[in-house]
């Protein structure tokens, strides 16, 4: 992108920032109105996804019942090494593949950062966020019963945030990575993860399904856009460099600023 400091504004191409934000816009779209695509098979899967959520809803007292008679110091400490890794920990492993990519030039790693990076905005940061305030689900820590809903009263406990992050970046990485090492270890992780928000009472289990599902979801999703699917964004270049030179125009002197990746 060209921007010129003075009278007039020039354009070329989208800069880095522009581009991937075109295409979170693309994806999130498609992921959207993707109901308005299926047919009786995928109608069938909604449903019986949706029959497993609200089974587990059905369980989760004897599950919380369960979990806190069988807690210890050691679970506690399990739980607290555990849980970061649905928030800034995950975070984090997204950033270093994307960094990873971007100064190794290795585009296989660039590609597995940058969709993990949008399968966390999409799903945990957009999706969930919305489930969350429209269900309005009362967290257990709450003292809450397991059927005690308020839609848009800010109560926030379905589905998981934690475990959509978490089950988020693990669909992608695993569905980047060649053999069974990555999967297993990434998902075991989210799972933990999972168990962890169900431990310290945040969620109900049928919470942490439900986030484990929209993150899988979503993550395997564009990870299939980009592969070859739906949609196939040219990837830019893995380098980055900024160059601001100064232009003499017709208008008089000004500067032009320009970035890349």
């Amino acid at each position: 992108m060209l921007l010129a400091a003075g009278p007039g504004l020039a354009q070329t191409t989208d800069s880095p920032l522009v581009a991937e934000l075109k295409r979170y816009l693309n994806d999130g779209a498609a992921i959207a109105t993707a109901p308005s695509r299926f047919d009786v098979g995928g109608w069938a899967e909604v449903a019986a996804i949706s029959g497993g959520v609200v089974f587990v809803g059905t369980r989760d007292d004897r599950i919380d019942a369960w979990v806190q008679n069988h807690r210890s110091k050691q679970s506690d400490n399990f739980s607290r090494v555990v849980t970061p890794f649905g928030s800034w920990a995950a975070i984090g492993v997204s950033a270093v593949a994307l960094g990873g990519g971007l100064i190794s030039h290795n585009k296989r790693l660039l590609d597995t950062g940058r969709d993990a990076v949008e399968a966390e905005i999409l799903a945990a940061g957009i999706t969930t966020p919305l489930l969350k305030y429209a269900v309005g689900r009362v967290r257990p820590s709450d003292g809450a019963d397991t059927d005690e809903f308020k839609p848009f009263s800010g109560n926030s406990s379905f589905p998981s945030g934690h475990a959509t992050e978490a089950f988020a970046v693990a669909s992608v990485l695993s569905a980047r990575a060649d053999g069974w090492v990555v999967p297993v270890v990434s998902y075991t992780l989210a799972s933990c993860v999972g168990y962890a928000r169900v431990h310290d009472r945040a969620h109900w289990a049928s919470d942490v399904i439900a986030g484990g599902l929209v993150g899988t979801l979503i993550g395997r999703t564009i990870v299939r856009r980009h592969e070859g699917g739906e949609a196939q964004p040219e990837t830019p270049p893995a380098a980055y460099s900024f160059r601001i030179a100064p232009v003499v125009s017709s208008g008089g002197l000004g500067f032009t600023a320009s970035a890349s990746f």
